[in-house]
């Protein structure tokens, strides 16, 4: 089986300045949350009603109940989870395209990165060999919280938010594309909305890395799936 390299953590979360930053008020109405202050990169905890940034991280314990305020509405926060704040906000079809658009442009080469190490440097999902410290997924920061959160939207019917948070772990963490559970959530999260696009490219993708066995079974199911719907449009 081939291998997906993993993105370090904090080389994704690049933030705007904080002053170009939207707030967005929060409110703990029990239990522990903290966001991640894009200036400092601490973990902060949020004191019952304040404000935060929109584009930042947010982690809640367990039986934390946190919602989160825009203009007339008031969202609720998963417990135990791990989330990007923005993306409780609910989206269209099309709202979700330009997001997830924006997270595959992390995939991109970093600019501020030499070339001249001996193994080139890719940001995003690249495929080869994968290097034996960023081999154990039990390594990537909170991750329990992050699936937690991810079955939360899905459970709620949040699918939108579901793919978004999901799409921002594996773009982050590669290595989770080939977690068959995670990777079918994925593909079934691409067919509720129906954006077959994305899930014939992801397809495509993955099955160069892994067409035998269960696996490629089921990225090859799905790619066929989204071939038969995009060519029914």
């Amino acid at each position: 089986m081939k291998y997906i390299t993993i993105v370090p953590f904090l080389l994704l979360l690049q933030y705007p300045s904080v002053a170009a930053q939207n707030v967005i008020w929060v409110h703990v109405e029990a239990g522990t949350a903290l966001f991640l202050n894009p200036k400092t990169m601490d973990w902060e905890p949020i004191v019952g009603k304040q404000q935060v940034p929109i584009k930042t991280y947010v982690m809640t314990k367990d039986e934390t109940v946190l919602n989160i305020f825009k203009e007339t509405d008031v969202l609720p926060a998963p417990a135990n989870g791990f989330f990007f704040l923005g993306d409780l906000f609910f989206r269209d079809r099309m709202k979700v395209v330009e997001e997830l658009t924006s997270i595959e442009t992390q995939q991109l080469p970093s600019s501020m990165k030499s070339d001249t190490t001996e193994h080139k440097k890719i940001v995003g999902l690249t495929y080869g060999v994968l290097q034996s410290h960023t081999s154990n997924p039990s390594s990537i920061p909170y991750l329990k919280e992050r699936c937690n959160t991810i079955d939360w939207f899905y459970t709620h019917s949040r699918f939108d938010a579901a793919l978004l948070s999901l799409k921002r772990m594996m773009i982050q963490f590669p290595v989770l594309y080939l977690d068959p559970n995670l990777t079918e959530i994925l593909c079934k999260l691409y067919d509720k909305l129906e954006l077959y696009g994305f899930l014939y490219e992801e397809t495509n993708r993955l099955m160069i890395v892994q067409k035998d066995g269960e696996f490629g079974t089921m990225i090859t199911r799905w790619n066929d799936i989204a071939k038969k719907k995009i060519t029914r449009r």
